[in-house]
């Protein structure tokens, strides 16, 4: 059954706030990000039974969790503000939709990969504009936030992420409404993925080569419980590769594009 209301709003909101613990936050900023995120999960839907475009529901959002940083910001909290514009805009990264097109693309489907490349590009313009017009709002108040790229985290830290990353990848099993028996295996399956990625890359393996690997192993995993309780795989597969998806990737890329600094593409 697909889950409606408040189920959803705190599975997306609930997975930004673990995405934000996992990429090296405390509880405090993972708190921002649940409430941004919230307020721009409620605040699209409504625009969007409107008919409100997604370039402008992606830069409306964008704006909502840069202001959100910014407040933190100003009130002199003890927050990473570019964690916290993560965690709040992770919902909207188009990460999923660019490996979807990707995806097209190697399989056959060239048309329906570049109209989804497209409107990947078109999401993260969007979210660059929302991004950028805050910022800019914020200078000329006097209110400077420089978010900069997101720092590595402590070998001390990786059990947290571990654990973050199978609970976001359990909340974003519950919004997008796979079925209640198999929350847990998204959640193992999300941590696993994130382990095996972390485990690598700290070995000096690249991102790229550490995440098609992770993804491997999950597609595997996900064939086998599968197998086992005869339904489809992405039920496993989708959750558990929420943590790989390069939505990481296109933030700083886009971070590094407002700031004016070099390797933005």
């Amino acid at each position: 059954a697909v889950r409606r209301g408040r189920f959803v709003v705190v599975g997306w909101a609930g997975m930004a706030a673990a995405f934000t613990v996992l990429l090296g936050g405390q509880l405090l900023a993972g708190a921002i990000g649940f409430v941004a995120t919230a307020v721009v999960y409620l605040l699209n839907r409504g625009l969007a039974r409107r008919g409100v475009p997604d370039f402008f529901l992606s830069a409306l959002g964008a704006a909502i969790a840069t202001s959100a940083a910014l407040g933190a910001t100003s009130l002199h909290l003890p927050v990473e503000p570019a964690l916290v514009v993560a965690g709040g805009i992770m919902a909207l990264v188009p990460g999923v939709k660019l490996v979807s097109s990707v995806q097209d693309a190697l399989t056959g489907f060239p048309l329906s990969g570049t109209a989804r490349g497209v409107e990947a590009l078109l999401i993260a313009t969007g979210i660059v504009t929302g991004v950028s017009v805050v910022l800019y709002v914020g200078n000329l108040l006097g209110a400077h936030v420089g978010l900069g790229p997101i720092p590595l985290s402590s070998l001390l830290y990786l059990p947290v992420q571990i654990v973050a990353a199978g609970i976001a990848a359990a909340l974003y099993a519950i919004a997008t409404s796979v079925p209640k028996p198999f929350l847990l295996y998204a959640a193992l399956t999300g941590a696993l993925s994130w382990a095996i990625a972390l485990v690598l890359v700290r070995g000096g393996v690249s991102l790229v080569i550490a995440s098609a690997i992770a993804a491997v192993a999950v597609g595997a995993l996900a064939q086998l419980l599968a197998s086992w309780h005869t339904t489809h795989p992405f039920l496993f597969v989708v959750p558990g590769i929420m943590p790989l998806v390069p939505g990481l990737t296109v933030f700083e890329g886009m971070l590094a594009l407002v700031e004016g600094r070099p390797g933005a593409a």
